[in-house]
C-alpha cells in the first residue's frame, strides 16, 4: 500500500512552464544589462546611475534593434540618486532622422 501524497519512484511532475518564459529567463540570466520590459519595438531598462551603466544599456539596446535592422532611439530617462529607468524605441533609420529633426 502506498503512503498518501507520495509519488511512485521514477515518476516526475509534468513540465508545465511555457517555453517563452523559459527563453526569457535564460536571456535574463546572461551577462550585461537586459531590458526588463521588451514589448514590440519598446525596451525599458532599470540600471545603476552611472555613465558606464548608461553606455552598457545603450549598447544593448543598439544590438537588439540592429537585429531587427533598426536603430535605437532613447525616448525617456528618469533617475534617482542611485537608479535610472531608461526607455528606447527601435525604429527605422529614416524615422529616427525625422524625429531628430523635429526635436531641434
Amino acid at each position: 500500500m502506498k503512503a498518501e501524497g507520495k509519488r511512485p519512484k521514477g515518476h516526475r511532475r509534468p513540465f508545465t512552464v511555457h517555453r517563452s518564459l523559459v527563453t526569457l529567463l535564460l536571456l535574463v540570466a546572461g551577462c550585461g544589462p537586459r531590458p526588463f520590459v521588451m514589448e514590440g519595438n519598446y525596451l525599458t531598462y532599470d540600471h545603476p546611475f552611472s555613465d558606464a551603466s548608461a553606455a552598457a544599456v545603450r549598447k544593448n539596446a543598439e544590438g537588439i534593434c540592429r537585429q531587427r535592422s533598426q536603430v535605437a532611439v532613447e525616448t525617456n530617462r528618469a533617475c534617482s540618486l542611485t537608479q535610472c529607468t531608461t526607455n528606447y524605441q527601435c525604429m527605422d533609420e529614416e524615422d529616427a532622422r525625422r524625429l531628430a529633426g523635429e526635436k531641434k
